[in-house]
This record gives C-alpha cells, sequence and structure tokens, in this order.
C-alpha cells in the first residue's frame, strides 16, 4: 500500500530519550521576510532582534544553519484568531512566531521520494517550499535525493517511523529526524554514518 503524500513539514514528537515536554521560545519575524512561514517549518536566526530585544528569524532555506521548528505564531488580534496559524512572506512588523528550538528535539518529517532504509543514520537536506496560506502548514519536505554524510546537511535521518501506514521502503516514507545542523549546537553538525 502506498504511503500518504501529506508533506507538513516537521513535527516535534520527543526529545532524546525522554518525551517532547511542550518545550519553545518566542522568536520575532524578522521585518522584510520574503517567504510565507507556517506551522512545521524550519527557521534561522539572523543576527538581528527586535525592539524589546526579541531574537529574528527567518525561513530557512535547504541546508541552513536552523534555530528549530515553528509550532505556533502569536496572533496580534482578536479577528485574526480565526484565520490560519501563518506568517504571511511581507509579515511587518511585531510578528512572533513559537519555534521548539531544542537540540536535542526530534521531529517526524516526509520525504519527497524513497531515501530507503539504508539511509538510517545519514544526512539530508530539506526541500524548501512556502507554507500553505490556506492550511497555514509547512510545505517542507526531506529530500530523498540529497541524502550523504555530509556533517553540514540540515537534518539527520533517525529512523522510519515504526507505524502500519508508513513504509519506509517506498515513496512518501516518514522519518523521525533531528535538527544535525543546528544554531544552539555545540558545532556545525555530525557526519552521517
Amino acid at each position: 500500500m502506498a504511503n500518504s503524500d501529506r508533506p507538513s513539514g516537521a513535527k516535534p514528537v520527543r526529545h532524546v530519550g525522554s518525551p517532547w515536554m511542550g518545550a519553545v521560545n518566542k522568536y520575532h519575524v524578522h521585518n522584510d521576510e520574503g517567504t510565507a512561514i507556517g506551522i512545521g517549518d524550519l527557521v534561522k536566526l539572523v543576527g538581528t532582534a527586535d525592539a524589546g530585544g526579541i531574537r529574528d528569524v527567518r525561513h530557512s532555506v535547504e541546508n541552513d544553519a536552523s534555530i528549530g521548528v515553528v509550532v505556533g505564531v502569536v496572533k496580534r488580534t482578536p479577528e485574526s484568531l480565526d484565520t490560519p496559524q501563518y506568517v504571511a512572506a511581507t509579515p511587518g512588523a511585531n510578528t512572533y512566531v513559537l519555534v521548539v528550538d531544542d537540540p536535542n528535539a526530534y521531529f517526524e518529517m516526509q520525504e519527497d521520494g524513497t531515501a530507503g532504509v539504508a539511509a538510517v543514520g545519514l544526512n539530508c537536506s530539506m526541500v524548501n517550499t512556502a507554507a500553505s496560506t490556506v492550511t497555514g502548514t509547512s510545505n517542507m519536505e526531506i529530500d530523498s535525493s540529497e541524502v550523504t554524510t555530509d556533517a553540514t546537511d540540515v537534518l539527520k535521518l533517525i529512523e522510519v517511523v515504526q507505524r502500519e501506514d508508513n513504509d519506509g521502503t517506498i515513496a512518501n516514507a516518514k522519518w523521525i529526524v533531528k535538527i544535525n545542523n543546528h544554531q544552539l549546537g555545540a558545532h556545525t553538525g555530525t557526519a552521517g554514518v
């Protein structure tokens, strides 16, 4: 049976050695961001901050070192609570996201093709696509054509998700991944094995 093809970026599932406890930090979206950011998108620090000192982030691109994954958008007005949670491509000032920025967090993520179970432990890039402005969900996926041992690749393939509806040997498999090239990590990443 074919795997369902529903890209939704990265979803936090656990921490190294324990369940994910829901810890997030608030970041400011850089005022001139040019790509819609949705739930499940990887974001990166850009070295600036808002007037209150909250660090700025942007949408990550392919192998950018990343700070984490967006799990929420801070809404500014009561009227906006009925709209999908995403950040428009031109957010303007005072737009914030909640980010899982723990370097030891694991995420579930779909691949765009077939990396195959032999890819366990290797590193990979991600397909960089703007979030859906209809659902507010990320469209990022594992780039199965870019599976390597390169320590600068943004993601590490930990294991295939063990679920009856997921076959790791065919296209669109769901994987457990970790951000390998993490901006809060002690180093730029580790080589795939």
